[in-house]
């Protein structure tokens, strides 16, 4: 394939200016991937480490030449391609009578996610989506790299940072009835950490594939090192019940009660961490309560994300359970879903 590119340039005084042609050609893209190591300091089954961590680039590209020992830049950056304005879309509204009643759906907003699979994130992501926080930035290959035309992935490393870590156990039983070992650290990048695939070893090794959302430099974050099959969780429901507003009664109410059963059937002692959520009302009209009679003191809170989580001390053979219990208020006019 042949391009002629004809550039008018204003020499001045400079007879032999430099010239650098610039420009965009679709059938190329690219999306995170990472390798993080875990390496316990000691023989113990939790505590201090270290981390490694791998950023990596995957490539794929069909322009119909082949990019051959080139210096290659990987951007977040999304530029359009030609030069056509663009033609609006036709707008269509419809309407409705508005039904007056009001409905509370009750969901919980899983922030610590399921632990078996990370947080949520696409497993196909492709340049065009890769989520940058809403600033563009490029990350280069320390090295120049080759990439053939022929549509196929070619990973290349960008950066290895290392960073101390910690691991501890972990239980969100409202998610799945097990204990985790998991990971902590602060992304040890001076840049963000796009959503990905993140391939975690602990030692030597390899434990799966866990998927992470965008990080920002510095940020908190969390990797499952896989689950603790020496530690059994069990959960039940103790409450699950509805008040209709009375005749005198201006609201109803929904109260809900959990119990967390753990059993150490370990060799040695340990510490669970248990993590339970009470939904967080965003309206005035909605009042959530924590029941102190019905919930297992020593609990942290944080009030904005309805966070509640106990650190356990269990030793070899023992059984400890924590209970939570909440009643949401809301006016009688309002539907339950």
């Amino acid at each position: 394939k042949h391009l002629d590119a004809t550039v008018a340039v204003q020499c001045g005084a400079s007879a032999t200016p430099a010239v650098r042609l610039s420009y965009v050609v679709p059938g190329a893209t690219w999306h995170p991937e990472y390798d993080l190591r875990f390496t316990p300091s000691g023989k113990a089954k939790v505590g201090d480490g270290n981390a490694l961590l791998t950023v990596g680039g995957v490539v794929t590209q069909s322009t119909g030449e082949d990019w051959l020992d080139a210096e290659i830049a990987l951007s977040t950056a999304k530029p359009a391609l030609g030069g056509e304005a663009p033609i609006p879309y036709p707008i269509l509204a419809r309407s409705h009578p508005e039904d007056k009643q009001k409905t509370l759906v009750h969901g919980q907003e899983h922030r610590a996610d399921d632990l078996r699979r990370g947080k949520a994130a696409s497993l196909t992501a492709a340049g065009a989506e890769l989520e940058d926080g809403g600033k563009a930035f490029v990350l280069r290959l320390p090295r120049k790299a080759s990439v053939r035309a022929d549509g196929r992935p070619y990973w290349f490393p960008v950066d290895d940072l290392a960073s101390k870590a910690t691991s501890s156990l972990v239980v969100v039983p409202a998610r799945a009835p097990y204990v985790y070992q998991v990971a902590k650290l602060n992304n040890p990048a001076g840049f963000p950490l796009l959503a990905g695939d993140v391939h975690v070893f602990r030692g030597a090794t390899f434990v799966g594939t866990v998927a992470v959302e965008y990080l920002a430099p510095g940020e908190p974050m969390e990797i499952s090192l896989g689950i603790d099959e020496e530690i059994e969780v069990e959960r039940k429901d103790l409450l699950q019940q509805k008040r209709e507003a009375g005749l005198f009664s201006g609201s109803q109410s929904v109260a809900h009660a959990y119990r967390t059963i753990v059993h150490n059937r370990s060799d040695g002692d340990v510490v669970v961490q248990i993590r339970e959520q009470v939904p967080v009302s965003k309206t005035a009209d909605i009042k959530v309560t924590i029941d102190p009679a019905g919930t297992t003191a020593g609990y942290t809170l944080d009030k904005l994300r309805g966070h509640l989580s106990w650190a356990i001390a269990l030793k070899r053979g023992a059984t400890s359970q924590r209970d939570v219990a909440f009643t949401i208020e809301l006016p009688k006019d309002w539907a339950v879903q």
